[in-house]
C-alpha cells in the first residue's frame, strides 16, 4: 500500500503540476490537492517506524523499484510552488561566460551592455529565467561549488532549468546508493531505506523543485562514508606508521573534503565540524583531527579563492542579506524574537554553543552515537532558524535512515511530513486570508514536530526503565 501511495501521489503530482503556471491563476493553483497527496504518501509510511512493524517492510529490490520509478515519474512535471532553480541557471551561465557570479545582482546584470552574456540576456529563454528570479536586487548567496554544480548542468542543458533537476536527481540517486552501502557497512536494516527513498519531501524538493540541498546530503554523507572507513581500516591494520598510516590519513582527509564541499555548496554544514572531531579524537588521538581541520581549511579556502577578485564585501553582500532579513515558517525562533535580545544573534550563539558542548560533553564512542550527535545538531538548527524552509532538512532526512528508530529518526520523519504545511502560506496569501490562518498552522506545524519527539523521548526511557527493572528482578 505504502508504494501504490508513493506512485499514486507522484503520479498526482505530475499532473497538477501543469496548473502552477509562474506568475498566472495564483487562487486557481491546486494547492490543498498537492498537500493532501504530500499527506497520503507521508502518511503511508509512518507505520514502518514501529520495530514490529518494519519487519514487513518491503524487499530492497523493491524499494529501489518504486524509488526510481516516482523519480521518472516527476522527471516532466513543472514546478510546484518553487523557483529558486531559476537563480541557479542565472548563476550557472555567468560562471559559463567566465564571470563572477557574485559582481552582479540580477538586475545590475540585465543593464551591463558590455557583459559577456549581455547578447544572451536579449533572448526570450533567457529573458524568461531573468524575469522569474526571486529578489533580482540581491546578488546570489550560493557559495563556489555550488557555482560549479549550477555551471555544470547549463553547460548541458543551457538556459532550461530541467538540467539542474537532472543533475540533483543524480545526486539523489547517488545518495539512495550511499545510503544502502553505509546501511550494510554499518549493520543497519537495509529496508530502512524506504525512509529516505520513499520521503515525500525527497520526492517533492529535489524530483520536482530541484533544490540544491541534494548536493550537499550526498556530500555530507560522504563525509561519514569516508570517516567510517578510516575507523574500519585503523581497527583492522592498528596502523601506527607506514603506509597502513598514510591509508588512514588519506581517509580523513577525503572525509575532510567531503565536508568541505559540502559546506561549499551551502554553508550550514560547518556546524557538523566539532561532531567530526570529537570522533577523530575518541578514535584515533590528537594527530587526525589536526589533520582534519587542515584539509579542511584547505579545500575552503582553495574554492573561495577563484572568486575573490570582487572583495569579501562584495563575496558575501548576498549572504549578509540573507542572514539578516529572512523570516520564513520560523519555529522556535518565533519564541526567541519574544525575548529583550537579538533573535539571530541569539539563535546563532545557541545552535553554535550546542554543536561545540554536545559532542564534547558526551564523546561518541560508536559511529552510531557520533551519528546521533550529528543529528541532535541539525535538528536543532533547523528548529532555530528564521528561515526554515523544508528543504533544509534533506541533509537531516539522510542521516535518519541509519538510525531509524531512534528518538531523533522518528522527530526527523515527522519533521519531514510536517515541514509541508510551509506551503500553506502561499494558500493563504493568494486567498487573502487572515494571516492568523498562517500563523495557526506554523503553530499546528511545530507543536505536532515538538509534542511527537516528547512523546517518542518519553516512551523511550519508559522502555529503558522496564528493562532495567526487568534486569534487577533477574538479579
Amino acid at each position: 500500500m505504502s508504494a501504490l501511495a508513493t506512485l499514486g501521489v507522484t503520479t498526482c503530482w505530475t499532473g497538477i503540476s501543469f496548473d502552477f503556471v509562474y506568475g498566472q491563476a495564483h487562487t486557481q493553483r491546486p494547492i490543498l490537492t498537492f498537500l493532501a497527496g504530500y499527506g497520503i504518501a507521508w502518511l503511508g509510511l509512518l507505520p514502518l517506524l514501529r520495530a514490529e512493524v518494519f519487519g514487513r517492510a518491503p524487499r530492497i529490490g523493491w524499494i529501489l523499484g518504486v524509488a526510481l520509478l516516482a523519480r521518472l515519474i516527476l522527471l516532466p512535471s513543472e514546478l510546484i510552488q518553487e523557483n529558486d532553480v531559476y537563480r541557479y541557471v542565472l548563476d550557472g551561465q555567468v560562471v559559463l561566460a567566465g564571470e563572477n557570479p557574485y559582481r552582479y545582482a540580477p538586475e545590475e546584470l540585465a543593464l551591463q551592455t558590455y557583459h559577456p552574456l549581455a547578447d544572451d540576456l536579449q533572448q526570450p529563454e533567457a529573458r524568461q529565467v531573468l524575469e522569474r528570479i526571486s529578489y533580482p536586487g540581491i546578488p546570489t548567496v550560493y557559495p563556489p561549488l555550488a557555482q560549479v554544480a549550477f555551471a555544470s548542468a547549463a553547460w548541458w542543458s543551457g538556459w532550461d532549468w530541467r538540467g539542474q533537476r537532472q543533475l540533483f536527481l543524480l545526486c539523489d540517486l547517488a545518495t539512495i546508493f550511499l545510503l544502502w552501502k553505509l546501511l550494510s557497512v554499518l549493520g543497519g536494516p537495509a529496508q530502512a531505506l524506504v525512509f529516505y527513498a520513499w520521503n515525500p519531501l525527497v520526492l517533492k524538493e529535489i524530483a520536482n523543485s530541484a533544490h540544491l540541498d541534494a548536493l550537499v546530503a550526498l556530500a555530507v554523507l560522504g563525509a561519514v562514508s569516508a570517516l567510517i572507513c578510516a575507523d574500519r581500516y585503523g581497527r583492522q591494520n592498528r596502523p601506527s606508521s607506514g603506509p597502513e598510516s598514510a591509508w588512514q590519513a588519506l581517509f580523513v582527509m577525503a572525509a575532510a573534503a567531503c565536508l568541505a564541499g559540502a559546506a561549499l555548496a551551502k554553508l550550514y554544514p560547518l556546524i557538523l565540524i566539532p561532531c567530526f572531531l570529537a570522533w577523530l579524537k575518541q578514535r584515533e588521538g590528537w594527530h587526525a583531527p589536526g589533520v582534519f581541520a587542515g584539509t579542511l581549511a584547505v579545500f575552503l579556502v582553495v574554492g573561495y579563492f577563484p572568486f575573490w577578485d570582487v572583495g569579501l564585501d562584495v563575496l558575501f553582500s548576498g549572504l549578509r542579506r540573507y542572514a539578516s532579513e529572512w523570516r520564513m515558517n520560523e519555529g522556535l525562533f518565533s519564541l526567541l524574537a519574544l525575548l529583550p535580545f537579538d533573535p539571530r544573534t541569539t539563535a546563532a550563539v545557541l545552535i553554535g554553543s550546542f554543536a561545540v558542548l554536545r559532542p564534547l560533553l558526551s564523546a561518541p564512542e560508536r559511529a552510531a552515537d557520533w551519528i546521533q550527535r550529528m543529528q541532535e545538531v541539525l535538528l536543532l538548527w533547523f528548529l532555530l532558524l528564521p528561515a526554515a524552509f523544508p528543504w533544509y532538512a534533506l541533509p537531516l532526512a539522510a542521516l535518519a535512515v541509519l538510525r531509524p528508530f531512534t528518538v531523533i529518526s522518528r522527530t526527523t520523519w515527522v519533521l519531514s511530513g510536517m515541514a509541508s504545511v510551509y506551503y500553506l502560506s502561499f494558500y493563504v496569501d493568494y486567498h487573502e486570508l487572515d494571516r492568523n490562518w498562517w500563523h495557526g498552522a506554523r503553530l499546528l506545524e511545530y507543536a505536532v514536530i515538538l509534542g511527537c519527539s516528547a512523546g517518542f523521548l518519553y516512551r523511550s526511557r519508559s522502555h529503558r526503565a522496564d528493562l532495567r527493572g526487568v534486569q534487577n528482578a533477574a538479579d
